[in-house]
């Protein structure tokens, strides 16, 4: 795990905040259109995207997303508890309302590094500010 400073928050979120899907469409879409449509999807969440992979096949562009939903109340309780930046990653806990808040980043046993069907995913955003 790379090494960061100790003001960033380094968060656990359960494994059922991940999601993974993959979607075809007629036309090119940008990163921020694909959060916009989670964001709509799930207006209590804030979309951390983890991974966006495309693939045109002639006219058809197929995208791959890996992303992180994060409960908006877990972000409000970071700033208000005085982070400003933070780095979520996907912990093995099946309850959506388990998080937990580490001064360092987890240990490999702490992180769910495969879905449920042994894939390897995604599992940690980049540093981001709160």
């Amino acid at each position: 795990m790379p090494e960061h400073s100790h003001d960033v928050a380094h968060v656990l979120v359960s494994r059922e905040s991940r999601i993974c899907f993959e979607m075809t469409v007629p036309c090119e879409v940008k990163n921020d259109q694909i959060q916009s449509a989670l964001l709509e999807y799930q207006p209590d969440a804030f979309p951390l995207l983890l991974s966006v992979n495309k693939t045109v096949n002639g006219l058809e562009y197929m995208y791959e997303v890996q992303a992180i939903m994060v409960p908006n109340e877990v972000r409000v309780k970071l700033i208000t508890n005085g982070f400003t930046h933070a780095i979520f990653y996907v912990g093995s806990s099946k309850d959506l309302r388990k998080v937990r808040v580490l001064n360092e980043p987890p240990t490999d046993e702490m992180v769910q590094t495969t879905d449920y069907d042994g894939d390897e995913r995604e599992y940690m955003s980049g540093i981001i500010v709160l």
